[in-house]
C-alpha cells in the first residue's frame, strides 16, 4: 500500500538524474550546435548537418536509418519557438510520466512515439509535397502528452491559467 506512493518507493531518494532533464538539456545543446554550424558558412558546406541527421526520404533511401532517431533532437533555428514549445511540454508532462513509468518506460514512450511519427511523416510525404527534411521532438513529446492523458485522465491541465480536462 505505501509503495504505491511515489515518495515511499524503494530508491526514490537516490541521486539519479532525471531522464526528462537529460533529454531536455540534450535538445537545447544540440540546438546550439546546429545553430552554430548553420551560421558558419564554411562549416555548413563542409558538413551538411541536416543532410546527415534530419529525417528525409533521400537519407533513408541511402540507408541512413539513424535519421529515424536523430531528427528528434534537432530544431531549426534561429527562432527558438519550436524548441521552446517542445521543452515546456516535455518538462511539464514528461516528469510525471517518468515518475510513473520510470526512466526506461519514459524513454520507450519518447522514442517509440518519435519513431512512429517519423514513419507516418515518411508515408505522408510519399503522396503530398513536403519540405526536403523534417526535424523536431514533437512526435516524441506528443507521445508523452498522450501517455500523460491516458495515465491521469482526471487531472486538470492549465492552459493560459484556464483549467481544461485532458
Amino acid at each position: 500500500m505505501l509503495e504505491d506512493r511515489s515518495y515511499m518507493r524503494e530508491g526514490s531518494f537516490d541521486s539519479r538524474r532525471s531522464v526528462t532533464l537529460i533529454v531536455l538539456l540534450s535538445l537545447v545543446a544540440l540546438f546550439v550546435v546546429h545553430f552554430v554550424i548553420c551560421q558558419s558558412t564554411a562549416l555548413r558546406y563542409s558538413f551538411p548537418f541536416e543532410e546527415y541527421f534530419a529525417l528525409s526520404h533521400k537519407g533513408i533511401s541511402r540507408g541512413w536509418l539513424w535519421q529515424l532517431f536523430t531528427f528528434q533532437f534537432l530544431h531549426d533555428g534561429p527562432s527558438p519557438w519550436h524548441l521552446l514549445g517542445n521543452c515546456v511540454t516535455l518538462w511539464f508532462f514528461g516528469r510525471a510520466v517518468e515518475e510513473t513509468l520510470g526512466s526506461k518506460g519514459f524513454l520507450k514512450v519518447f522514442f517509440i512515439s518519435g519513431l512512429l511519427g517519423a514513419l507516418v511523416q515518411l508515408l505522408v510525404t510519399l503522396v503530398m509535397p513536403s519540405p526536403p527534411y523534417v526535424l523536431g521532438a514533437s512526435a516524441g513529446v506528443l507521445g508523452l502528452l498522450a501517455t500523460y492523458a491516458i495515465m491521469f485522465p482526471e487531472r486538470d491541465v492549465y492552459v493560459w491559467f484556464v483549467p481544461i480536462k485532458v
